[in-house]
């Protein structure tokens, strides 16, 4: 095939991941030309990190261009013959060409390729984009304010269609985290994030530092104040109306007031600040706020104002740096838009559906222990059979004694596996954590230590890891009574 070339354009490389590839002799098999896409369409889709996007410009040119990010950057919305088959993906910050989305502005039909580097299979898609700014944007991929959604209206799956096998070398500086659907996030935390027109959101308080405290080289204890925020003329309502949290339940702060620098093309030094919108949510680790006031015949405080909470958070990344290099008497404000978190991950209190008899199991890792800080104490007064498995380097130690510590009676109900070498200093924080009443452990967790908590049939899991560990606890306890905080972002 030879290509005559009329018109080129320059592309953006910055989301583009670094791959090497060889020939490949294909032997293209179609294995499904109908819709909703088949198990291997949608897999593929969620790991890939590219994919290529025909439009056209009337019937003048056609034009393809590429979009790339981290492997699932791209989401599917739906795939069902009763709810149709669509996809979204975000637009990231680009030159400011605005090729692509011109054209599907003025002609929404378009082609996407989805190639697979390690397989040599190929999705390809049509059908009809529809471009989301703002508000739209962010309702349906939360930290968003420009996103495509593609109503798929055809597409082929076919195997082995590549010329070319390909692996990753490594993947781009710039790529933000993979930002899921509103409907895929658990807890929801966009569903109490109220944004404006443009997508931006809107406080219903702030936050200001009042006090830091070093727990861990890396790891440290932030207290904040609440009040109405000034700058915002729905905030006295929103405040007035804003309900305290409950145990387990984090805070949204905005932190963009004070970090973002608006627009530019590339940033070396910082590239994945180029679509950083600096919200962060972080577990509050100190108990609910006192209720200092009653609005009549109901439980609502009259008032936040002045109410303080904790978080306890690790040194990573912009917002956390920050705030390690707050320094006293300086002002350091954020804006608070909200308190939300998974409602089953709260089980300090007995529920109907949660039996007081049940045996809590609780697998934390690191700074994964604070959704259970501020539910440890009234879950073990109500008598519940608690149960902490706790996993976490050498180096975190003190997290563990400060912990332990503060919170009296979880010691006794506490098992710790402590990864990494551990020093001659560190031995005195180990004897300390068993004075506390827990067991110690050097050693990774594993299968077994699991599965000897509580009772099958009478126990519920509660799972506050990172990726690779949740993992291999959803796989040791199929079939069991399982929930999880993702941490995915």
């Amino acid at each position: 095939m030879a290509v005559a070339v009329d018109e080129t354009l320059g592309n953006c490389p910055k989301y583009l991941n670094r791959k090497i590839v060889w020939p490949h002799e294909a032997s293209p098999t179609l294995v499904s030309d109908v819709l909703p896409l088949p198990p291997e369409a949608v897999a593929l889709i969620g790991k890939s990190d590219i994919f290529l996007i025909t439009s056209r410009h009337g019937t003048e040119t056609m034009d393809t261009n590429v979009r790339g990010g981290a492997p699932g950057f791209v989401r599917v919305f739906s795939n069902s013959a009763a709810d149709d088959v669509s996809l979204v993906y975000p637009e990231y910050s680009g030159n400011q060409l605005y090729q692509t989305l011109g054209n599907l502005k003025s002609d929404p039909t378009v082609g996407i390729t989805f190639p697979d580097f390690e397989t040599g299979d190929i999705l390809y898609v049509a059908g009809r984009a529809e471009i989301l700014i703002g508000a739209d944007a962010a309702s349906v991929l939360p930290h968003s304010k420009l996103a495509v959604r593609v109503k798929v209206e055809a597409a082929r799956f076919v195997r082995d269609g590549l010329p070319f096998r390909g692996r990753l070398l490594d993947q781009s500086p710039y790529n933000p985290p993979v930002r899921k659907l509103t409907r895929e996030i658990h807890g929801s935390d966009s569903g109490f994030i109220k944004t404006d027109a443009d997508g931006k959101a809107t406080s219903v308080a702030t936050a200001t530092l009042i006090r830091k405290s070093a727990v861990t080289p890396t790891i440290s204890r932030y207290t904040f104040r609440l009040a109405p925020d000034p700058s915002s003329s729905r905030s006295s309502d929103e405040f007035s109306n804003l309900k305290p949290w409950r145990a387990g339940q984090h805070v949204l702060l905005d932190f963009s007031a004070k970090l973002d620098r608006g627009y530019s093309h590339m940033r070396e030094h910082d590239p994945r600040s180029l679509n950083d919108d600096y919200i962060r949510s972080f577990t509050i680790t100190s108990p609910p706020a006192p209720l200092t006031g009653h609005t009549a015949g109901t439980e609502q405080p009259e008032s936040l104002t002045g109410a303080e909470f904790e978080i306890t958070v690790r040194k990573r990344g912009p917002v956390t740096n920050l705030l390690a290099g707050w320094n006293p008497g300086s002002s350091l404000e954020a804006a608070v838009l909200g308190f939300g978190g998974e409602e089953d991950m709260r089980f300090a209190d007995t529920t109907a559906e949660a039996d007081a008899d049940d045996d809590t199991v609780v697998v934390a890792a690191g700074v994964g222990i604070t959704p259970l800080m501020a539910q440890a104490q009234p879950a073990l007064e109500s008598g519940r059979r608690l149960k902490v498995l706790w996993s976490l380097r050498a180096d975190d130690l003190p997290l563990a004694v400060d912990v332990l510590g503060r919170l009296d009676g979880l010691g006794t109900t506490t098992k710790l596996f402590v990864t990494g070498a551990v020093d001659a200093g560190q031995d005195g924080e180990i004897e300390n954590l068993r004075r506390l009443g827990a067991q110690v452990h050097t050693r990774r967790i594993e299968k077994a230590d699991v599965l000897a908590e509580g009772v099958a049939g009478r126990r519920r899991f509660y799972v506050c890891t990172g990726p690779s560990l949740r993992r291999s606890v959803l796989e040791w306890t199929v079939g069991e009574y399982v929930k999880f905080e993702s941490f995915d972002y």
